[in-house]
């Protein structure tokens, strides 16, 4: 039946034929759904392995049963979530949730697209949509299910009842803490029989030596698919033309040289510029450059602080522009998994070979696109411990690797001599992946504690605000945004510092005084923003809908 639903998607989809890869993992997953718990899937960027979960999503919408699909990007959850509505039309069936998006609350439609982290909310019992009201009184009361102010069991029994596929897995192996909820959920998933999916195109090998390695005794339950050589796909990518260059920029004249390199390219014919960079701030300053020049009329701004309005209206400005002929797109790396696009130019700085990769595969994605250029750039601060927003080391390894490699290097095939599988590989060492066991083991105690939810609500507080991620979300609202604006804690602690906020907007509306010696870490911070009832932080800071929030001084560092 598996194969049977994937063509049926091809043909939904009006895709001319099938990938024998894709075929081969639909093939596999038929053979092994009621043997294996946890199925790895690799597939090059631009493969279509997106519709793998479409297959999915079918299969449970026949069958009566229950999928949760999570991204680690909200832009690729909308994206995908508008190609699964053309199959299945039904919005009893299908919905999304995330912040601001309330269409299946706890995850209980039958198919469900939402993020890595309000999968982990609910599936600990700690539904957004109930944390507020949760984290206020569990201390108050005698720590039982009837003592509960939520939905505890609900969503719990929410996620357990449910298949799940992770996409753009990569994402979750950077940081300790994600990789350890990743192990969780596939020790949970084999204790309680579920089925979970994961995909990637860049799994770099020490990442798959670290799962077998640190989680053993799953060996039997875990199948990894990895990507089986497609001679049509490998062809059609080797007629595309391209010389990656790499550049040294200075500091002081970096805005100018990139200019010149985008025009140059436009002048030559080509039309569709895409330009990378590793801080908002960059890709803010080179955006007002740019169009100083050349004007806005087709140039898009796309990065992480703007209003959830505006980061809509931006998505579908782009997808405006990609049916005209000539498009610029400025970003940092929202757009390395989360936004569907292609390009003939691409300036990337650099960043590490995951990231790099997913870059590039926005980059000549489509089989009749064959010629484009493409520069990568980096400045001299690549000795220091961080390269911008990235691991230092992680950097200058993949910079080691492009000095040699570069004019031989293909970005679009993973497994041959000039692949990007040697890349990554290189770069990544089985040390880069860290599973804290300890963790592991804790999570899954609180899994099974069903008398009580104050064991979930302290291993949330204790690991500041998020199971997932190192960095928790800020909601902040400057005096011209009509909406809250996300920042990271980092970020809204280098504007507490500055002196840049200003006072604080409750849930009824009302404002406040802030008092700042209640705000001394994430911990302090997060409970401040539940006990006073605070919507958001108030930022002395301006707010332009084509721009994004606009930073000054060492608040912006």
């Amino acid at each position: 039946m598996f194969l049977e639903y994937y063509k049926r998607i091809l043909s939904m989809y009006n895709f001319q034929y099938e990938r024998p890869y894709l075929s081969h993992v639909v093939e596999t997953l038929e053979d092994s759904w009621d043997k294996k718990n946890v199925f790895i899937i690799e597939a090059p960027t631009g493969y279509g392995k997106s519709t793998i979960t479409a297959t999915l999503a079918l299969k449970t919408f026949e069958e009566g049963r229950k999928l949760i699909v999570a991204f680690p990007l909200r832009t690729l959850l909308e994206d995908q979530y508008k190609k699964i509505s053309t199959i299945i039309r039904d919005e009893d069936v299908i919905g999304k949730k995330y912040m601001h998006e309330y269409d299946s609350l706890y995850l209980i439609k039958p198919i469900t697209l939402t993020t890595v982290d309000t999968l982990s909310l609910t599936m600990f019992g700690l539904a957004p949509e109930d944390l507020n009201t949760v984290l206020k009184s569990w201390h108050e009361w005698t720590g039982t299910l009837q003592g509960s102010s939520g939905h505890y069991l609900f969503s719990w029994s929410s996620v357990i009842l449910s298949d799940i596929v992770l996409d753009e897995v990569h994402l979750l192996a950077d940081e300790t803490k994600s990789l350890t909820f990743l192990a969780s959920l596939f020790k949970h998933a084999v204790n309680y029989d579920q089925k979970i999916v994961l995909m990637s195109a860049t799994l770099p090998d020490a990442f798959k030596k670290k799962i077998f390695q640190d989680l053993y005794s799953l060996r039997d339950k875990i199948l990894l698919l990895n990507f089986e050589q497609d001679d049509n796909f490998v062809s059609s990518r080797k007629e595309k033309t391209y010389e990656v260059r790499l550049e040294y920029l200075s500091d002081t004249d970096k805005y100018e040289r990139l200019l010149s390199w985008v025009e140059d390219a436009l002048m030559c014919g080509l039309n569709r510029a895409l330009i990378i960079f590793n801080t908002v701030k960059d890709a803010i300053k080179f955006y007002e450059l740019y169009a100083s020049k050349n004007g806005t009329d087709h140039l898009v701004l796309i990065h992480s602080r703007f209003s959830e309005m505006d980061r809509r209206r931006k998505i579908e400005r782009l997808n405006q522009l990609k049916s005209s002929k000539r498009y610029v797109v400025i970003a940092t790396q929202v757009v390395e998994a989360g936004v569907d696009m292609s390009s003939d130019i691409l300036i990337s700085e650099l960043a590490p070979a995951n990231s790099l990769v997913q870059r590039f595969g926005r980059f000549l994605r489509y089989d009749d696109e064959k010629n484009g250029c493409a520069y990568i750039w980096y400045e001299s601060q690549l000795a220091d411990e961080k390269y911008k927003v990235y691991n230092g080391e992680l950097c200058r390894k993949t910079l080691e690797y492009l000095e040699k490699n570069h004019k031989r290097l293909n970005f679009h095939i993973p497994n041959m001599d000039e692949g990007y599988a040697k890349l990554i590989n290189y770069v990544y060492c089985l040390e880069h992946f860290s599973i804290d066991k300890k963790w592991v083991d804790i999570l899954l105690s609180t899994f099974t504690d069903f008398d009580s939810i104050a064991n979930a609500v302290n291993k949330f507080l204790e690991l500041e605000g998020s199971f997932v991620r190192d960095a928790e979300i800020i909601p902040v609202s400057p005096p011209s945004a009509s909406e809250t604006i996300p920042v990271s804690y980092p970020l809204f602690n280098r504007l507490l510092k500055n002196g840049l906020v200003t006072s604080v907007i409750l849930t009824d509306n009302t404002e406040k005084e802030i008092d700042v010696s209640r705000l001394k870490d994430f911990k302090t911070t997060f409970r401040y923003i539940i006990k006073e009832n605070v919507a958001s932080f108030r930022v002395n800071c301006k707010y332009d809908p084509e721009i994004g929030l606009l930073l000054e001084g060492s608040a912006d560092e």
